[in-house]
């Protein structure tokens, strides 16, 4: 994720805006750790904004994916997808 490009979108200040939701093809990108860590550390500049995060987890061939814990752990109020819940009980 690209800090710059996160933190002008904040800059902008929209009314309307309540949330972002992050998008990747985790088997080519990997987990959203280093991802989260950006938006905690945009986030944190802008806390007027009180942005949501939303993250697209768990769709994946692979079953070990952290993703859907993460997304958990780093307080996402909506993880879209979500199927391999079924394999991390």
């Amino acid at each position: 994720m690209n800090e710059a490009v996160f933190s002008k979108v904040c800059d902008l200040d929209w009314d309307k805006t309540i949330g972002f939701d992050f998008v990747q093809q985790e088997d080519l990108y990997g987990d959203l750790e280093s991802y989260d860590r950006v938006v905690d550390k945009v986030l944190a500049k802008y806390p007027h904004l009180n942005y949501k995060k939303v993250y697209h987890a768990g769709e994946t061939r692979d079953h070990l994916t952290r993703n859907i814990e993460i997304a958990i752990k780093a307080g996402a109020v909506r993880i879209g997808h979500g199927l391999n819940i079924l394999q991390r009980p």
